[in-house]
Formats: structure tokens, sequence, C-alpha cells
């Protein structure tokens, strides 16, 4: 038993054949990889934000881990490397501001975690979600915040056509890449955990890639 920062590993027990993670990360240590025998393998349990991601096994190479994520979605509690309470990030909401537009797209992405993962090939790690107001029907608003700033508001109720009101606001349209994500992932079939993999590299963005670790489909998840 060690109490010291997680992320940092144990470099003075390695090299080890084996590592398990029970904890997310937004983004691998490369102090994980180092610590690894070549061939070793890491299990571990990538998150950008809650429901972005699942558990992952991913096995050592020269210069980069290269793994598939388990077909079913599991999860472990974020890494903390403070005895504090996370930072949320609660921008101020207000409706003037907000870009309105309107969505046919579940409310809730978080509830499809793959192409809510492949969303965050364009969001900031970090997002914040939850609910505000209330109707007779449950809450009224979907809402989303990132730590640049951003918000998004999604309807939770559609109106008779099937649309829901959406309001955003900030340096990033979170709504619209949202959409754009599940569009595509639905334009590829909508792949599941099984056909999708990582790589991770020592200096580089991970990379999210659809059933070879070669594949002209992938999404790089940038800090």
């Amino acid at each position: 038993l060690a109490v010291t920062d997680g992320t940092a590993g144990l470099p003075q027990h390695a090299p080890y054949n084996r590592i398990i993670a029970t904890c997310s990360v937004q983004e691998i240590p490369w102090a994980w990889a180092e610590q690894l025998r070549p061939g070793g393998l890491l299990l571990t349990d990538l998150k950008r934000t809650i429901h972005a991601g699942n558990l992952v096994l991913l096995r050592r190479h020269d210069d980069r881990l290269a793994g598939r994520f388990l077909p079913r979605w599991a999860g472990f509690m974020a890494i903390r490397h403070t005895d504090t309470a996370p930072e949320t990030h609660q921008p101020p909401i207000n409706p003037d501001t907000g870009t309105p537009t309107t969505t046919q797209l579940d409310p809730l992405p978080w509830t499809s975690p793959v192409p809510w993962l492949l969303a965050h090939a364009h969001l900031p790690a970090g997002i914040d979600f939850g609910y505000r107001g209330a109707t007779g029907a449950g809450p009224e608003w979907a809402v989303f915040a990132a730590p640049d700033g951003s918000w998004c508001t999604v309807r939770t109720q559609p109106d008779d056509n099937g649309q829901r009101d959406v309001l955003q606001n900030g340096p990033t349209a979170i709504w619209d890449r949202v959409e754009a994500a599940t569009h595509a992932w639905t334009r590829l079939g909508r792949p599941g955990w099984e056909r999708l993999g990582l790589t991770v590299y020592p200096s580089r963005p991970h990379r999210v890639w659809l059933d070879q670790p070669d594949s002209d489909t992938h999404w790089d998840l940038h800090s």
C-alpha cells in the first residue's frame, strides 16, 4: 500500500507485467506506460467526462500503448489529485445571450456513451452536465457547461413536430459538436465498443480508431 499520486504510478517497483488502474482518467498518464514491460498490459478507464468513455485494455509497444475498449460499458470513480472536491463549471446561463436552434436528438447524449465519447474529439475535456427547471413531466432543460465558459441548454420534451429548443453560447458550440458526432456515428452504422480501439502516445493526442489502429476513421482526443 502506498499513498501517492496515482498518475505517477509506482516507479520504485517497476517494470510491471500488468497494471490495473481502478479509477477513470481523462488522459492515460504516460508514466504508466513507462512502468510496463514491453508487451505488458494496462487495464484502465478512459473517461473524458462522466459516461464519455469505457474500460480499455492496452498493450505496451516501444513508442505507444494500443488496444481495444471492452465490449461492455463499465466504469470506475474519477481519479482525484487533492483532498478537495473537483471543480464544477457553471457559467451564468442567460437565455438572452444564447443562440437559438432546434434539434431532434435525444437531449441526454450521455445515455449513448459511444457517440458521447466521439463528440469529445471536438469538445473540451471535463464538461459538466445536468438539469434545470422542472415541469410535471420532469426536468425542463438538459444543461451542459465547459471549462472554457461555453454552455448549452436543450429542452427535454419535444414539440408537436419532434423538435426541441436549443440555446448555446461561448467559444465552443457544444450542441453542434454533439450533433455532428452523433450523425457521423450513425453513418458508420452505430458501431459499438467492440469495434473501437485506442492508441496512446507520449506526446501526441490519444487516438480512438474504428476496427484497426491504422484506420482512416479515427478521432483525436486533444487536451
